[in-house]
């Protein structure tokens, strides 16, 4: 079981969504009780609204091995940063032969030379 907690410090609501998965929303800043009111009876989705200013706490099952993508379902919020790559059982893939094209790489050291602001490899157990 994976915890998120998606923060928010803009102005503006963002709706974060997940490929591969469907998650639990446990919380938000909105409704903070809402993580003992409802326990284990919580709302199932791909999709959560992150209040502006606030945060939204989601809980997913990671049992769909590959690179899943979760990103701000607003364009423009996704090209400035707003998504990442979750890597769902590393090791299995590896062990089952998955590789990155040629192709693929070339996207990534793309990518790489772009982003100045952070460093998008962040090693996973």
């Amino acid at each position: 079981v994976v915890e998120v907690v998606i923060n928010n410090e803009a102005s503006g609501e963002h709706p974060f969504h997940l490929h591969g998965h469907n998650f639990w929303i446990v919380a938000t800043s909105d409704y903070p009780e809402a993580e003992t009111l409802y326990a284990g009876d919580y709302i199932q989705r791909d999709t959560v609204s992150v209040p502006a200013g606030g945060w939204a706490k989601i809980i997913f099952v990671a049992d769909n091995p590959g690179a899943w993508f979760m990103h701000c379902h607003i364009e423009w919020h996704m090209s400035d940063g707003l998504a990442i790559a979750l890597i769902v059982a590393p090791n299995q893939l590896l062990k089952n032969g998955f590789t990155i094209s040629q192709s693929g790489q070339k996207q990534c050291e793309a990518l790489q030379r772009f982003n100045t602001t952070y460093d998008p490899v962040i090693p996973s157990s």
